[in-house]
C-alpha cells in the first residue's frame, strides 16, 4: 500500500475517479477517454486519479491475444501511447496505480513506475493506495482507492432489475468495508462496472429530552472508524467497450454483459463531500 496526499488551493473542488483505459486495445473507447480529458481540463479546481490497466499489456505469446482486437500487441509502445494520451491533464493527476493487466508483466518490469507515472511525473499509488486530501494542511477526508481484486469480480443472478442493482451495490461494499477504517470515499477499479453506493439514509428515533425525535445518518470524513454505513463506495467503470464493428474481443467471447462506460466524478463543497455521481460518455 501507497500513502500519498492530495494538497488542494480550495475547499471546493471535483476529483474524477477513472481507470482501465487499456490503450493498445481495439475495444477502447476513445472517444470516451477524450471525453475524460476534456472534463479535467475545463475546471480549475479539478483533479483525477487513474485506478490501473492504463494498458492492454497483452503480449502476442498471452492465450488471451488477439492480433484483431489489438492496435498495438507491443506493451512499451502502449505505455509509451498512454503518456502522450494522458499528458494534457498530468498536472492535475495525484496518483497513478497499476492495474493486473501490467502487473502481469512484472518479469519485464513495471511500465506503470517505471514510464507511465514517471514520463508524466504524477505520483505512484502501487495497486492500493490511501490518499489523504488536505486543504491547507487540515484533513478533509482519506480516500481508498484500490485497482481491485485481480482474481475476482462482482456479479449478481437476480433476475430483476432493481435486485440486480441491488445485490451488486451491496456485493461492492461487502468488498471493500473492512479493508480500511479511515476513509470517507472507498474505491475499486478492475470490474468494469460504473457503481456508487452513498452513505445509507438510515431512519432512526431519539429521546432529545423534550420528546422522541427522528434523525437520519449522514456520512462522516474524519476519525479513526468511520461506521461502514456512512462512507461511499464506488467501483469507478472502464473504457473498453464490448463491441466493436468486425473485430472480436474476449469480453465477447467471455459472454460478458455490457456495462456503463464513464468515471465518477466526486463534488466537495466547502470540504464536505456533497455527491459522487457517474459521468457516462
Amino acid at each position: 500500500m501507497k500513502s500519498l496526499t492530495l494538497n488542494v488551493s480550495s475547499p471546493s473542488f471535483e476529483i474524477a475517479l477513472a481507470g482501465d483505459t487499456h490503450e493498445g486495445a481495439a475495444h477502447m473507447h476513445e472517444k470516451g477517454i477524450g471525453e475524460l480529458i476534456e472534463y479535467v481540463r475545463s475546471g480549475p479546481k479539478r483533479y483525477w486519479a487513474h485506478m490501473g490497466d492504463w494498458i492492454e499489456a497483452i503480449t502476442t505469446d498471452d492465450k488471451r491475444y488477439s492480433h484483431d482486437s489489438s492496435t498495438d500487441p507491443i506493451p512499451l509502445r502502449q505505455a509509451r501511447a498512454a503518456v502522450k494520451m494522458f499528458s494534457p491533464i498530468a498536472k492535475r493527476c495525484f496518483c497513478g496505480l497499476i492495474g493486473n493487466h501490467e502487473l502481469k508483466l512484472h518479469r519485464f518490469g513495471n511500465l506503470v513506475s517505471d514510464v507511465i507515472c514517471k514520463e508524466l511525473r504524477i505520483p505512484y499509488g502501487g495497486y492500493l493506495a490511501r490518499v489523504r486530501v488536505a486543504y491547507r494542511q487540515k484533513t478533509l477526508f482519506n480516500m481508498f482507492l484500490w485497482h481491485g481484486p485481480a482474481r475476482g469480480t462482482i456479479n449478481s443472478n437476480a433476475k430483476d432489475y432493481e435486485q440486480r442493482e441491488a445485490n451488486l451495490k451491496a456485493a461492492l461494499k461487502m468488498r471493500l468495508k473492512y479493508k480500511m477504517s479511515d476513509c470517507a470515499i472507498m474505491a475499486i477499479g478492475h470490474i468494469h462496472k460504473l457503481i456508487i453506493v452513498p452513505p445509507s439514509e438510515q431512519l432512526y428515533l431519539h429521546d432529545s429530552g423534550s420528546g422522541i425525535e427522528q434523525g437520519y445518518l449522514q456520512g462522516e470524513q474524519v476519525g479513526p472508524f468511520i461506521d461502514t454505513d456512512r462512507r461511499w463506495y464506488v467501483s469507478t467503470g472502464a473504457f473498453l467497450k464490448l463491441y466493436e464493428e468486425g473485430i472480436t474481443g474476449y469480453a465477447e467471447c467471455a459472454g460478458y454483459d455490457p456495462v456503463d462506460l464513464g468515471f465518477a466524478v466526486v463534488t466537495v463543497d466547502s470540504g464536505r463531500i456533497v455527491d459522487i455521481r457517474k459521468r457516462i460518455v
